[in-house]
């Protein structure tokens, strides 16, 4: 090995131990406004969840078979929807724009028996649901 293979090789490794150890320092900031300002956002958030979950009273539709369910106004934010269905074949939800017809979200598909719910995020608007079953079923609407 010649001299300067051994120059280059040295200056590679000292080039990397001086890089390794400056990404090793110690960060010494403070934290504490950083700290202060997720609490703040934390607790925004929080208030506005409780401002919209006291905006809107759980609603609950029961019936069999093929049917629309009456319109409901949906302040917006997450729509929780609790279904059963005593069936033997499919259950299918939409949930509906009540203003222009169209479809919202695509709620539920099973075969049989159904105890589930099931979370979206749904913007304010005038609603129904489009419910199609063999059997007897209930849905809840809440926040």
């Amino acid at each position: 090995m010649n001299i300067s293979k051994i120059g280059l090789i040295c200056i590679l490794t000292i080039l990397c131990l001086v890089v390794g150890i400056s990404g090793c320092t110690s960060d010494t900031t403070d934290n504490s406004q950083t700290s202060n300002s997720n609490s703040d956002i934390n607790s925004d958030i929080d208030s506005n969840n409780e401002s919209q979950a006291s905006t809107f009273n759980p609603v609950s539709f029961k019936g069999s078979g093929e049917k629309a369910t009456e319109s409901f106004n949906w302040p917006g934010g997450l729509m929780r929807i609790s279904m059963k269905h005593d069936g033997e074949s499919n259950f299918i939800i939409h949930l509906v724009n009540a203003d222009d017809g169209s479809t919202q979200e695509y709620v539920e598909n099973e075969i049989g028996s159904v105890d589930n719910s099931r979370a979206f995020s749904i913007p304010a608007g005038e609603y129904l649901l489009d419910v199609q079953a063999d059997g007897s079923w209930k849905i809840t609407i809440s926040q």
